[in-house]
């Protein structure tokens, strides 16, 4: 078993989310601060550099779901699966863009919450 952090379309209320739904959800976590995410429009990405911590959330998968978020997520190509640096200093497995070439214009998520940031109308805070 492995454990994966995702922070889009792949947590609760992401329109992927279906992939995880038999896989043991672990826990809501923050990454370290050095960290940025943008908008690819429909999705997210997170890049291994800048200030921001990403708000997502923590599943342990099987060796068969691993594949599957690999394939989803184009690895190693597009996105590409890598260490995750935690709040508390700790790594998990997580996905990252690899491919830079279109990012120039995307917009910051700057609350490093995916779900708040595209669905704002179902978060109450």
């Amino acid at each position: 078993m492995q454990k994966v952090f995702v922070y889009g379309s792949l947590r609760k209320g992401g329109g992927l989310h279906d992939v995880l739904e038999d896989c043991k959800f672990l826990c809501f976590a923050k990454t370290s601060c050095n960290y940025t995410m943008i908008s690819l429009g429909s999705f997210p990405a997170l890049l291994e550099e800048g200030d921001n911590s990403i708000l997502g959330e923590i599943y342990e998968v099987n060796k068969q779901t691993l594949a599957s978020l690999d394939r989803i997520e184009g690895h190693p190509h597009f996105y590409k699966r890598t260490k995750i640096k935690l709040e508390d200093e700790s790594f998990v497995e997580g996905y990252v863009l690899n491919d830079r070439s279109f990012t120039e214009n995307c917009e910051k998520v700057l609350s490093g919450n995916w779900i708040a940031f595209k669905y704002p109308e179902f978060i109450n805070e």
